[in-house]
């Protein structure tokens, strides 16, 4: 049998870059950029879509980018924007397309968001760099680390001998 040598092909390959800046105080307003470069061997041939849903206790305001088109829908609050990349085509190396997302933080919001956007265009092949997710937390708020199994055990048998200790004294 012969051997077979796939000819390369040349398509677009967006990625897309999704950056908080700041905290997500409650009660404020708060912005992410959403940045999408051609890592791809060929410029785009249409339009190209950004999906955006935003996770409860992030409320739409704005989104902003020269040449985008931006609008939200919801609840919950989805941005959705595209730009022409068929008559300004996106080449690969051309600086990134940028967009400047503006969101109110409800009172009461949890203190921790994990957000994720999307990117779409039509010849795209590699969807593995089309989406990209950034974490928004509130100033001064640090997660606490999770403990494994077995972790906890030995967190929770701590906490018993010091319970055993001081009871015993206190019985002596």
């Amino acid at each position: 049998f012969e051997e077979f040598t796939p000819i390369p092909q040349e398509a677009p390959n967006l990625a897309i870059d999704k950056a908080f800046l700041g905290f997500c105080q409650p009660g404020s307003s708060a912005q992410f950029t959403l940045a999408v470069t051609n890592v791809g061997n060929a410029p785009t041939g249409g339009d190209i879509h950004i999906t955006d849903t935003l996770p409860p206790g992030l409320i739409f305001v704005s989104a902003v980018g020269t040449g985008w088109d931006c609008s939200a829908s919801g609840p919950p609050s989805t941005v959705d924007c595209t730009y022409d990349g068929l008559t300004n085509p996106l080449n690969p190396g051309d600086p990134a397309l940028m967009i400047v997302v503006t969101v109110n933080v409800i009172i009461g919001a949890p203190p921790l968001f994990s957000n994720t956007a999307m990117v779409q265009t039509s010849g795209d092949l590699d969807p593995s760099n089309d989406t990209d997710t950034d974490v928004c937390r509130q100033r001064g708020f640090t997660p606490m680390p999770a403990l494994s199994g077995g972790g906890l055990a030995l967190a929770l048998l701590t906490l018993l001998g010091v319970a055993f200790l001081a009871l015993r004294r206190r019985l002596s």
